[in-house]
């Protein structure tokens, strides 16, 4: 059996996707769905702080295991990305991870876009989901 691609959620999809009421389907998707630690911090704690609805449905998707969560492992890289004064260290753990998974990036945020694409990490946004989400 084939290993599923993964995909590498940055906090702009999944906020944009969850606040339309959008995001379920796309997680029906034959994909493998990672968020680092800190997007569900920024997603989830930092969205239910301010009353944010699609926070608690991300909450519940991760807690069900639809969207699993992942650490960082390699430090020196995170801290090399961290040095781009345009990335939030969610933008930098997010960019990590997708090069770490080889996965790719799913953001919308152009900054990230760029500094991914330097990498050499592949790239997607919302519309990405949502047309794989049409084709399936």
């Amino acid at each position: 059996m084939a290993k599923r691609p993964v995909l590498v959620l940055d906090a702009t999809p999944l906020i944009s996707l969850g606040s339309a009421g959008s995001l379920e389907p796309v997680l029906r998707l034959d994909f493998r769905f990672v968020v680092a630690d800190e997007v569900e911090r920024e997603v989830v704690v930092e969205g239910r702080r301010v009353g944010a609805a699609d926070a608690s449905s991300v909450e519940r998707f991760i807690r069900e295991g639809r969207i699993e969560r992942a650490k960082v492992r390699d430090r020196r890289q995170m801290r090399r990305i961290q040095g781009n004064p345009r990335l939030s260290p969610a933008d930098a753990a997010s960019l990590c991870l997708a090069l770490e998974l080889d996965a790719r990036l799913v953001t919308d945020e152009r900054d990230l876009r760029a500094a991914a694409r330097a990498l050499g990490a592949k790239v997607g946004g919302t519309l990405f989901l949502l047309a794989s989400a049409v084709r399936a």
